[in-house]
């Protein structure tokens, strides 16, 4: 689908539509070139879940976690990682097979493939992006 950031919401409507938190798919890649719109999409979602603290890039510490209720949302950016196995250096196979965890992992490519489902993210024009699942 494609949209312009006034109508980001639709885009996370999308995305919560083609995932199914209670199958247990919590791990989710977010692909994309730079400026893509990953993380504003991070963003968005986390402002409909409900996450009231200001949410940042996690590009150069990593990774960056959010309590919503029960449930914590874990958002990593795995751009600068040398090898696919160092993920496990920033977030536990514990983490991961916690079904009350949503993990978050742009540039899935960089990461072991461990991704229930792959999103990916597309720069149409200025002012569009694209979501699509591929996985």
């Amino acid at each position: 689908m494609i949209y312009t950031e006034q109508e980001i919401d639709e885009a996370v409507e999308y995305f919560n539509q083609n995932l199914d938190l209670s199958r247990g798919e919590n791990i989710v890649g977010l692909s994309g070139n730079l400026g893509a719109g990953k993380t504003t999409f991070v963003k968005a979602l986390l402002k409909y879940m409900k996450v009231d603290r200001n949410v940042v890039s996690p590009t150069f510490v990593l990774r960056r976690d959010y309590e919503v209720g029960a449930r914590k949302v874990v958002h990593i950016d795995a751009y600068r990682l040398e090898n696919p196995e160092h993920i496990y250096q920033v977030i536990s196979q514990e983490e991961l097979d916690d079904k009350n965890n949503l993990v978050l992992i742009e540039w899935p490519e960089k990461s072991v493939n461990f991704f229930h489902r792959i999103f990916l993210f597309e720069h149409i024009s200025e002012k569009e992006r694209k979501i699509s699942l591929v996985l």
